[in-house]
């Protein structure tokens, strides 16, 4: 089953999802979203599934 949600942008420039779209995609906080532009008619969005590498600086782990 495919889905069509239409997302607006805030004043701040900030993506505005339904909070149950969100839910359901198992999004939380600081989630990366990844935003592929294929064509000028297909764009594409997805979950960056990839973490980012730690690394180790004064024994402190950064992403």
């Amino acid at each position: 089953m495919r889905d069509r949600v239409e997302i607006e942008l805030d004043d701040q420039g900030c993506l505005v999802l339904p909070a149950q779209l969100a839910q359901r995609l198992g999004l939380v906080r600081e989630t990366t979203m990844v935003v592929e532009q294929e064509t000028a008619e297909a764009t594409h969005v997805r979950v960056q599934t990839i973490a980012p590498p730690l690394i180790e600086k004064g024994g402190v782990l950064f992403a």
